[in-house]
């Protein structure tokens, strides 16, 4: 197979017919449909379920696309990176959402230093970096811990504690603040006067008490160190982004838990405490590919690790 065919294949994906695909590539239908056939025969696997006027990726047609879609956009990118190489270079680099704050110094002080680099940024979910990293998409990842280290060379930037951030007005749901008030002693102070700034601790058993809002990456770490400590924790949402959970919480439906390195996403009138857990703190690291040499400008990137934030 070759590149054509894979843009041919491309188009006849988006497009949902070869009709629609050969004009948008401004060529006959009959080749489109040629490419297609010749295509399926060499891979052996049907990639497209045809219907009367419209055509579908069948399971293997998806996983062909995903895998297509990356090696012409690497194409391109080896292409533009070719046509441009008298004038700079070109940073390939990914970072997580919860990442992005602390690496945002080091590329600014990067860039200023190397006024020719351009930078092809991907921010995704550390799964969807780690096989960007794989298929060589990008040479380089800001990812946080938990992932599989050894698989990389990786180099720490920081670790940090998790933080629980409190709603400034709470829901109905705050009925289970008088329960907190019953198990401790007469001379306890009530929730309000023990969140009411951005300082000191929160213990796990302390935040059992009240409706949580976790990250689904999160989930298993935390959880584990409730279950650690006997206790059941109220999971009022488990979401796939930290910043919806800092959203439930503004909202003032539960109590948000996330990495520090999130603190300055906060929504106004959220109240802030470190939970008092060492196995609950993350680290930063920047990942490179084991088997790949790197290149010189991502070697002097890393450099720069030193300016990253906190």
């Amino acid at each position: 197979m070759d590149l054509k065919q894979m843009e041919y294949f491309q188009a006849v994906a988006d497009a949902g017919s070869i009709s629609e695909a050969a004009r948008r590539l401004h060529v006959a239908q009959p080749p489109v449909s040629y490419q297609m056939k010749m295509l399926e025969n060499e891979l052996g696997v049907q990639l497209f379920e045809r219907g009367a006027r419209h055509i579908r990726l069948t399971k293997a047609g998806h996983i062909f696309y995903t895998r297509v879609t990356r090696i012409l956009e690497m194409a391109d990118n080896a292409a533009r990176d070719t046509i441009r190489a008298g004038k700079g270079q070109t940073l390939y680099l990914g970072m997580t959402s919860t990442t992005v704050s602390i690496i945002q110094p080091v590329l600014k002080r990067f860039a200023t230093d190397h006024p020719d680099v351009h930078y092809q940024l991907y921010d995704g979910s550390t799964f969807e970096l780690r096989h960007l990293l794989d298929t060589g998409v990008i040479e380089g990842a800001v990812l946080r811990t938990p992932f599989p280290v050894e698989e990389f060379n990786c180099r720490l930037i920081r670790t940090e504690p998790m933080l629980a951030g409190f709603p400034a007005q709470w829901s109905p749901r705050k009925a289970r603040d008088a329960e907190f008030a019953a198990a401790e002693s007469p001379t306890a102070k009530s929730p309000e006067e023990s969140i009411s700034g951005n300082s000191g601790k929160i213990s796990l058993s302390e935040l059992s008490r009240y409706p949580l809002s976790v990250y689904r990456r999160y989930y298993d770490l935390i959880h584990e160190q409730f279950t650690a400590q006997h206790l059941t924790p109220d999971y009022f949402s488990i979401c796939d982004d930290a910043r919806t959970s800092l959203l439930w919480c503004s909202s003032g439906c539960a109590v948000c838990l996330f990495p520090e390195s999130l603190r300055p996403a906060l929504p106004d009138g959220i109240r802030t405490m470190t939970i008092d857990s060492e196995e609950l703190r993350t680290s930063i690291l920047f990942a490179a590919p084991k088997e790949r040499q790197p290149s010189a400008l991502i070697t002097d990137f890393t450099g720069y690790l030193m300016y990253a934030a906190g």
